[in-house]
């Protein structure tokens, strides 16, 4: 999500004019690891949206694989930041305990145990996950793992 959500918002909201908010995050729900795309709109169909996020996500493959490695490291500096800053208030704190209650992982260090892992992710590494979960194209005709679940919300 370091990576691609300003180019998405860049791309589908001030190039294209797709939507209101446009907008995409990773997930954690109850073990299982996703992202979300977000498009608020009242010009462009559901079906359309869905189908130029995917639009997106296969172009912005070569922009990751033509990322210099002082952008690429840029990135993981600035996600790595992001995971080590401190709560902003006591109700923020409380917030993400609780998540980790309600999800049964009870990991209350997983964001500075993210962070360090983050020196093993390797330009190479992203661009295999990315080809293997996110990517709508299957490389060299391997099988998808990648699974989908759209919610249109019209009205």
């Amino acid at each position: 999500v370091q990576v691609w959500g300003e180019p998405l918002f860049c791309q589908l909201r001030t190039h294209e004019g797709f939507g209101y908010e446009v907008s995409c995050s990773a997930r954690w729900t109850y073990g299982i690891i996703g992202m979300s795309f977000k498009v608020v709109t009242a010009s462009k169909s559901a079906n359309e949206v869905s189908t130029r996020i995917d639009d997106f996500l296969r172009s912005f493959r070569s922009e990751i694989d033509s990322m210099d490695k002082d952008t690429y490291t840029e990135h993981l500096v600035g996600l790595a930041k992001n995971k080590l800053e401190m709560y902003d208030s006591l109700d923020e704190e409380c917030s993400s305990h609780w998540s980790e209650i309600i999800e049964g992982r009870y990991d209350f260090d997983a964001c500075r145990k993210e962070a360090h892992c983050l020196k093993s992710i390797t330009k190479g590494k992203l661009i295999k996950a990315y080809d293997e979960w996110l990517n709508p194209e299957c490389p060299k005709g391997n099988p998808k793992k990648r699974r989908r679940m759209v919610f249109q919300v019209i009205g």
